[in-house]
């Protein structure tokens, strides 16, 4: 172990036992490949942290989604009016196909939050087709648009 990796993996247990967070993990990279990694805690219950464990990043993964989304509309790749129909062509039934890029981003499509079985999936570790396949069936709560639902 490196004197790097060491300081890391103090800094994350340190954090788990100061009750900041559940389980830490801390990658620092060298071009395109990880070049240190430390992990610390759980990072969901009955899961230590590791590389191999599915993290539920929950709502902190909306920050990264909506970035990379609006990247992708100034590319020119997508649009924020564009049909999620045109994207994943099984996104339909249930008013679905009304449902534009735009609802996803700012909540108002109509999805539920998750899947009331959520926690057993992930304990699971469902694989994310499976998941798909599953939030696909979810009936929406509204009509795209005219709601909001976080």
């Amino acid at each position: 172990m490196t004197a790097t990796s060491a300081s890391l993996q103090t800094i994350a247990a340190d954090a788990v036992a100061r009750g900041g967070a559940a389980g830490v993990a801390i990658a620092l990279a060298d071009g395109d490949a990880p070049a240190v990694v430390a992990f610390a805690g759980d990072a969901a219950p009955g899961r230590p942290a590791s590389a191999q464990v599915l993290w539920p990043l929950a709502s902190i993964s909306k920050v990264f989604s909506a970035a990379t989304v609006l990247r992708l509309v100034e590319l020119g790749a997508l649009a924020l009016e564009q049909r999620v129909t045109a994207l994943v062509p099984a996104f339909r039934g249930d008013g679905r196909d009304q449902v534009r890029v735009r609802d996803l981003l700012a909540h108002t499509s109509g999805l539920p939050y998750e899947s009331a079985r959520m926690g057993e999936r992930l304990a699971a570790l469902t694989p994310l087709d499976e998941l798909l396949a599953e939030a696909l069936q979810e009936p929406l709560l509204f009509a795209p648009g005219t709601g909001f639902a976080y």
